[in-house]
C-alpha cells in the first residue's frame, strides 16, 4: 500500500486478459476519476495529482 498526505491507498494490478494486467490505485471517497497515460510512461507521471485528488 502506499502512504499519502490524506492516508492510505491501495495499488494493484487487475488481469483483464491473459497476459494483460492493468495497475489501479484505488484511493479517496466519491465519484471515480481515470488517468490514462500514453505510452511509454506510467501511473508515475501523475504522482502530484494524486495529493490533490485522494482529499
Amino acid at each position: 500500500m502506499e502512504k499519502t498526505n490524506t492516508g492510505v491507498t491501495r495499488a494493484e494490478y487487475i488481469e483483464v486478459e491473459p497476459h494483460v494486467k492493468l495497475h489501479i490505485t484505488d484511493g479517496g471517497e466519491g465519484r471515480p476519476i481515470v488517468l490514462i497515460h500514453g505510452w511509454p510512461l506510467s501511473d508515475e507521471m501523475y504522482e502530484y495529482q494524486y495529493n490533490d485528488f485522494f482529499k
